[in-house]
């Protein structure tokens, strides 16, 4: 009896730190939709890290949708970054092909935990998408993780996952104490 007093104690106690915590998230987002690293203005990359372990947490089944405005509103001040990060990118280059930097791999991979959201401005979006399936190779291992799981997400017909696996597969260690890494 007693242990389950405790199960029921510990229960309670985790419901109301979850209330806490979704309050506290809720109550840190900004007007724009972002996220700030600390008190003040909003932070596109910590924003997408915020958007990206909801992801996690609903893919999960720990999450409901108690935050689904919270994370809509990130989700698109995201995809409004992204717009101004691709524009300003061309300006400043003066040419088309501006590569493919870590937050652009970085938003494909969380953005794709949201893919029923429909993306407003998708000049930005495609162009990123088309450098991942091309430039994959050129990105380190993390990344090309990342891309494995976007490109995965956004074109399920794509043959690049698979060629990005097989690639990881072919690179990876196998030590019999330490597993494959």
């Amino acid at each position: 009896q007693q242990k389950l007093i405790a199960v029921l104690f510990f229960f309670f106690r985790m419901s109301n730190e979850k209330e806490k915590v979704l309050n506290q998230i809720r109550s840190r987002q900004l007007s724009n939709g972002g996220f700030p690293w600390f008190e003040g203005r909003d932070d596109w990359y910590i924003t997408q890290y915020i958007i990206e372990d909801l992801g996690h947490l609903k893919k999960l089944g720990v999450l409901g949708s108690e935050l689904d405005d919270v994370i809509q509103n990130a989700v698109f001040y995201c995809d409004r970054e992204l717009v101004k990060f691709y524009e300003e990118s061309k300006r400043l280059m003066k040419k088309e092909d501006i590569g493919l930097p870590d937050i652009a791999q970085h938003y494909l991979y969380a953005r794709s935990f949201f893919i029923q959201w429909p993306i407003d401005n998708d000049e930005a979006f495609k162009y990123f998408l088309g450098k991942a399936e091309t430039d994959w190779l050129k990105q380190g291992l993390y990344n090309q993780g990342l891309l494995a799981l976007g490109i995965h997400r956004w074109k399920s017909g794509s043959s690049v996952p698979k060629k990005i696996l097989v690639s990881l597969d072919e690179r990876a260690q196998h030590k019999e104490e330490l597993g494959m890494y």
